[in-house]
């Protein structure tokens, strides 16, 4: 389960995301000396469903709300000196305003991670494609460097900064600064 807000600058525009995720883990287990505490970075593939409702309002009139069903499969490759590269795809089943859509995501990930006072560090670059049905092409890139920091067994912060370049329907871009917090049960 997560929720997630945001708020822009230059206008009054808020959403909150609602969202419910199920993983399948796929495949064998990581060698030992690469295994954190957590079930997702024990395995090589694992397998993500779920369902996510946004919320959205602009100088507090409420818009359209969207519901996104979701399918992802993620998969990581081992490099030398504890260097993990990930992979993600993802398909959103959209429906905005009752209308129907698909969304296709593509992102890779260049991860380490590292123990800093019995809490796991890990530091990462993320690039991501998005192609959206509504334009028939490509519509957003989306650049992100951050670090997750485990606080304990259960809670995780993710401090970062992004870069989202939008092509369809308009060409946008916008420099962002995320604080996450993810619990796991």
């Amino acid at each position: 389960m997560s929720v997630d807000t945001a708020e822009g600058k230059e206008s009054q525009f808020r959403t909150l995301d609602a969202a419910a995720y199920a993983d399948i883990t796929l495949g064998t287990h990581l060698p030992i000396s690469h295994q954190k505490e957590d079930w997702q970075t024990k395995k090589y593939f694992w397998l993500r469903v779920g369902y996510d409702h946004v919320f959205e309002a602009e100088d507090g009139e409420k818009t359209v709300p969207e519901d996104r069903v979701i399918v992802a499969l993620h998969a990581r490759h081992f490099l030398p000196a504890g260097v993990f590269v990930e992979g993600r795809l993802r398909a959103d089943l959209r429906w905005i305003g009752g209308e129907y859509s698909e969304r296709y995501r593509f992102r890779i990930e260049v991860n380490r991670d590292f123990d800093v006072r019995n809490h796991m560090v890990t530091p990462y670059l993320q690039a991501e494609w998005f192609d959206d049905s509504r334009y028939d092409g490509t519509s957003r890139e989306l650049y992100q460097l951050g670090v997750e920091i485990s606080i304990n067994k259960h809670f995780r912060v993710e401090p970062s900064v992004a870069r989202q370049l939008d092509y369809l329907p308009n060409s946008s871009g916008l420099y962002a600064f995320a604080f996450v917090a993810r619990w796991f049960y």
